[in-house]
């Protein structure tokens, strides 16, 4: 059975590792996850030149893994909801769904 990817991109200033780990362990490895958590660089703020590491990261775990591509997220939260939602757009071809809560898009 082929993995499932979901790349969870924190809130600014805050990886809510703790928490994050604590909600989606289960659920994870019920249905098959591996779950990501990049931290951004600068002073916990994504910024621009991240998207590129994402998708590297994402690629990584897809060459390194075996994973569904129709099973890759990503999951912004908050203030992180605009640069997941520009991730997952500029690189349809790599995810299949953007997730995002408590972040409307503008």
């Amino acid at each position: 059975m082929r993995n499932g990817l979901l790349v969870w991109v924190h809130p600014l200033r805050d990886t809510l590792e703790a928490t994050m780990l604590q909600e989606w362990k289960k659920l994870c490895e019920q249905r098959g996850v591996i779950l990501v958590a990049p931290k951004a660089g600068n002073a916990g703020v994504w910024g621009a030149n991240e998207v590129e590491l994402v998708k590297d990261l994402t690629q990584h775990f897809r060459e390194t893994y075996s994973i569904d591509p129709a099973r890759i997220a990503i999951h912004g939260y908050a203030t992180s909801g605009f640069f997941a939602a520009q991730v997952a757009f500029k690189y349809r071809d790599h995810f299949r769904a953007v997730l995002l809560a408590g972040a409307p898009l503008r």
